[in-house]
């Protein structure tokens, strides 16, 4: 028995059957020379993608030449086809060059059963498709339609109805995919008619997250004299946020904590990105030096659920870093000092031969409560370098701002005094001009010309022997002439002038220097 067929009247026939009717009549497959062609068939449409939203799918497909509007067929089960009466009464019109492709009988079953809900006359190149279940996989099939209908079905593509507006990781798009009934572009029949398949796209969603996330731990960490450290673990990924309020105040609301102003919050309030279970260090700063705070955190999930409660821990801020920070050299030492501070345990110094001293690489000393320490046994010529911290009840406070020393060896020799002359006179006063090798002090007496001299401990007490009237100081720095004053004299009377001078580190000249017979004047 010969193959059957359908015509395009509707009638089955067998291929022995339908060669007797080729031979009278022609099996309609040609024209003759003078016939008209069939009109050009529509592309398939190519491209299409489905984005979920949520309750929803967006579909999106590449233009089609010559096509005046698009079909969408859609449904829950993959494979979606079109409807076949569509495609007959539509795709292939009644002409000499159009037939219909031959089917099996239960191809065309199968087909009908997957047949999808149409969505008809489309313009443009995208459809929001609306109303949809969140978590239900859609499946969709896109077709191009001119003035002879239906043509040019599609590859499969992907598409989900996604429960946020933005497509979670879990969520399936693809384009291009091929369903059951594939893509037939150009494929031959019995009769030599070529016919398109289908776009499809299908996919799943997930719900909308509106649960706030949940703090499974909110602890004090550590603190200075301005901030306090906590750390923070919620359920979900999200942020935390955390905000001061001195003790005993009215606890914010956890609006004012995430804005980290607002209500009795002090200070400025912090943030954290957060990883689901696992802890983060939120910082709260601008805090007051020695003083309790109750610290609140809330958190945001990364949908955007706010928590509306907080949790609550206290901090103690330590005292603040001491002040008047200062080195002094000596001989195989230096002597270090500070202010001291009223909260104060005892202080611990750093020192260290390498600046950028700090608490933890620098080698500790306890200064016992003393607001000054004398660091011995160093090496003269070494330069050292300090900071200094206050420890309180509440721990230890940052560190001062670095100081340094350079122990010399002590100096045990006396200035010299290079000269020491009469520079001017009055009737009651005389002017000396001392210079000495040396930074230090002098010091200057006069007695009546040819009297005993006086000793250098008269000279540098401005009495005692013969001097006359008040000795008279001077600060010198080395080698610079300067002037000593040494007033309560005679008119038009001679004197004999006296100099002592004593160096910065106590060295007291051995011998008075002098000058004599200098006149008053009359």
């Amino acid at each position: 028995m010969g193959t059957l067929f359908k015509h395009k009247l509707g009638i089955f026939f067998s291929l022995g059957l339908a060669a007797l009717i080729a031979t009278g009549c022609g099996d309609g497959s040609s024209s003759s020379s003078g016939g008209s062609s069939a009109s050009a068939k529509l592309s398939a449409v190519s491209g299409l993608t489905a984005t979920p939203g949520n309750g929803q799918n967006t579909l999106t497909w590449t233009a089609v030449a010559g096509a005046v509007s698009y079909n969408i067929y859609w449904d829950t089960q993959s494979g979606v086809t079109a409807s076949r009466t569509n495609l007959m009464s539509g795709k292939y019109p009644a002409s000499p060059e159009r037939r219909l492709p031959l089917l099996k009988k239960e191809t065309y079953a199968q087909s009908v059963a997957r047949v999808g809900t149409l969505i008809s006359g489309v313009s443009g190149t995208s459809y929001a498709h609306t109303g949809l279940s969140n978590g239900t996989n859609y499946y969709y099939l896109a077709l191009a339609v001119d003035e002879n209908g239906e043509e040019g079905e599609s590859p499969a593509g992907g598409g989900v109805a996604e429960a946020t507006p933005e497509p979670s990781s879990s969520s399936s798009s693809s384009s291009g995919g091929s369903s059951s009934g594939g893509s037939h572009s150009g494929g031959s029949t019995s009769t030599g008619e070529s016919s398109s398949g289908g776009s499809s796209s299908g996919g799943g969603s997930s719900s909308v997250d509106t649960t706030p996330p949940t703090t499974s731990s909110w602890a004090y960490s550590s603190a200075t004299d301005s901030t306090g450290v906590f750390s923070a673990t919620i359920n979900e990924n999200g942020t935390g946020y955390c905000a001061a309020v001195p003790m005993g105040s009215p606890a914010p609301t956890s609006s004012e904590v995430i804005a980290g102003s607002g209500g009795s919050i002090f200070g400025a309030g912090g943030s954290v990105a957060l990883t689901a279970n696992t802890a983060g260090s939120c910082t709260v700063s601008l805090l007051d030096s020695f003083t309790s705070y109750d610290v609140y955190f809330a958190a945001v999930d990364s949908a955007g659920n706010a928590q509306t409660t907080t949790a609550v821990d206290g901090v103690f801020t330590t005292t603040a870093a001491p002040t008047g920070l200062a080195v002094t050299p000596g001989d195989t030492q230096n002597t270090i000092a500070w202010n001291p501070d009223p909260n104060a345990q005892t202080y611990y110094i750093y020192w260290s031969t390498s600046t950028g001293v700090t608490t933890g690489s620098g080698t500790q000393i306890d200064a016992n409560g003393a607001t000054s320490y004398t660091h011995t046994g160093l090496t003269n010529g070494t330069t050292y370098y300090y900071v200094v911290t206050t420890f309180s009840i509440n721990g230890e406070s940052p560190a001062t701002l670095e100081a340094n020393g350079t122990p010399v060896a002590a100096d045990t020799t006396p200035p010299t005094t290079s000269v020491w002359s009469a520079l001017a006179v009055s009737q009651t006063a005389m002017w000396g001009a001392p210079t000495i090798d040396e930074n230090g002090t002098g010091y200057c007496a006069v007695v009546p010309a040819g009297s005993l001299p006086p000793s250098v401990a008269e000279v540098m007490a401005g009495a005692g022997g013969a001097i006359v009237g008040t000795g008279g100081t001077v600060a010198l720095s080395a080698n610079v002439a300067n002037q000593c004053y040494m007033p309560n004299l005679t008119a038009n009377t001679a004197y004999d002038g006296y100099f002592v001078a004593v160096d910065t580190a106590g060295n007291v000249q051995a011998a008075v220097s002098a000058f004599y017979g200098v006149s008053t004047a009359p």
